[in-house]
C-alpha cells in the first residue's frame, strides 16, 4: 500500500507542470505512455481472466445445482400429479407451507405471415372485423375465432387459414420458494 502511495506522489511530481519542449521530453512522454499502455493491457488480461474464472465457477455451480436437485424436482413433479391442484386457464398449483408447486401450461405460439393472412381475411369477407385501416390483420379479434388443430389454424368453417403456423409449447413445471 505504501509503494502505491509513493508511486502516485512521484507521478504527480514528475508530470505537474511538465511540457514537451524537445525530443528528450517527447521521448520521455512516449515512454510513460508505453508504460501505461502496458499496464492497461496487463490489467485487462488479468481482469478478463478473473471474469472467465468466475463465469466458470457460476457454470459449475449451476451444473451442481441441477445435478443435486433434479431427482428431488422429479419426485416433486410426480407427487404434484397425485394431489388435488388449483387450476386456472394458464396453470395448476399446489401450495405447501414452504413453497408452491406450479405447472404452467405451454399454450401455443402463432407464427404469422401477415401478407398471406391479410389476403385470406380480405378473401373471406372479414375486412370490417379483422383488418385495421393500415391494412394489417386485427390479430387479437381474429385469434379469438381460430381453432387450433395440430399444427394448423382452422376458421369457423373448418378451413385451414393460410399464413399461420402453430407451434405447441411444452408445459413448464416450476417450484417457488
Amino acid at each position: 500500500m505504501e509503494n502505491l502511495a509513493m508511486n502516485i506522489v512521484n507521478e504527480v511530481v514528475e508530470t505537474e507542470g511538465f511540457t514537451v519542449k524537445d525530443d528528450k521530453a517527447a521521448e520521455w512522454a512516449l515512454s510513460k505512455i508505453r508504460e501505461e499502455a502496458a499496464e492497461l493491457a496487463r490489467m485487462e488480461i488479468l481482469c478478463q481472466n478473473m471474469i472467465d474464472t468466475y463465469k466458470s465457477k457460476i457454470e459449475k455451480a449451476n451444473k451442481d445445482y441441477e445435478q443435486h436437485t433434479s431427482w428431488l424436482r422429479s419426485q416433486l413433479q410426480q407427487y404434484f400429479e397425485t394431489v388435488p391442484r388449483k387450476a386456472t386457464k394458464t396453470q395448476e398449483t399446489y401450495t405447501l407451507p414452504s413453497g408452491k408447486l406450479k405447472k404452467k401450461f405451454g399454450g401455443v405460439d402463432y407464427i404469422k405471415d401477415d401478407e398471406k393472412l391479410l389476403q385470406w381475411v380480405k378473401d373471406n369477407g372479414g375486412t370490417e372485423n379483422y383488418v385495421q385501416v393500415k391494412e394489417t390483420v386485427k390479430w387479437a379479434e381474429l385469434k379469438e375465432t381460430i381453432t387450433v388443430k395440430g399444427a394448423e389454424a382452422i376458421d369457423s368453417d373448418g378451413e385451414v387459414i393460410p399464413g399461420i403456423k402453430i407451434e405447441t409449447k411444452p408445459d413448464k413445471f416450476e417450484i417457488e420458494l
